[in-house]
């Protein structure tokens, strides 16, 4: 009852982030309370890296989480930018395989598709990319991509979002069981600090409610039907 009522207060006093001047596509962060910042973020470490040493020895898989697409056919910024420096780390860390994850939200195809395409004309071997194309969430993300990286059985995995969502995925992942380490995807110079801050917010915020959903166990029946457990 008092997170509930912390978070109506904390909707109540919230101010309207604007995206003015970006055109990266994106909706604007719902709400960015300015009084609550510095306390909001302290908790977490963004960017590079997350988990593992930056010159540390070859990781079995790199797991890019999907965003919307643009258009039919068109992947949005977001997606974009995910699998761009994903691609980079892939080489960098000389990963075995590259998972793409993200099935269709949007337009079609699914994400994971559009990504495996962007990843081919960017250098990487049809045979080290895995497709996962049934997320439409970070949850699902962490469920299907954990079917795979269990199946595998790879230990040394590495999760590339924006810097802003890769607390919450990392939480989520981590929670199913999964160790994962992480790779930020930097704010691009386009998008202002003060969107990039408020997004950041935002998804702390949807950790607590992450965090209430696991405690009540809404994870355990896609959980049973993809694991089997």
């Amino acid at each position: 009852m008092r997170t509930q009522l912390g978070l109506r207060r904390f909707s109540q006093r919230s101010l309207q982030c604007a995206s003015r001047g970006e055109d990266d596509g994106e909706a604007a962060p719902q709400a960015c309370p300015v009084g609550l910042l510095t306390r909001a973020v302290r908790p977490w470490r963004f960017g590079r890296p997350f988990g593992l040493p930056i010159l540390s020895a070859m990781i079995d898989a790199l797991v890019v989480l999907g965003a919307a697409m643009a258009a039919p056919g068109v992947p949005g910024p977001a997606l974009r930018r995910r699998l761009e420096y994903g691609v980079t780390v892939f080489f960098d860390r000389n990963a075995g395989y590259l998972l793409v994850s993200g099935g269709i939200v949007g337009p079609p195809p699914a994400e994971a598709h559009a990504m495996r395409e962007m990843a081919l004309s960017r250098g990487v071997a049809a045979e080290r990319i895995v497709v996962e194309d049934m997320a439409r969430n970070t949850f699902e993300n962490a469920v299907y991509a954990g079917r795979i990286i269990r199946k595998r059985q790879w230990r040394r995995v590495v999760i590339v979002t924006d810097a802003f969502h890769l607390p919450r995925a990392l939480y989520v992942f981590r929670r199913l069981g999964l160790e994962v380490a992480g790779e930020g995807v930097p704010r691009p110079a386009h998008i202002t600090r003060t969107w990039w801050t408020c997004a950041r917010l935002e998804e702390y915020i949807r950790i607590v409610r992450s965090a209430g959903l696991f405690a009540v166990g809404a994870h355990r029946p896609l959980l049973a039907k993809v694991w089997g457990e």
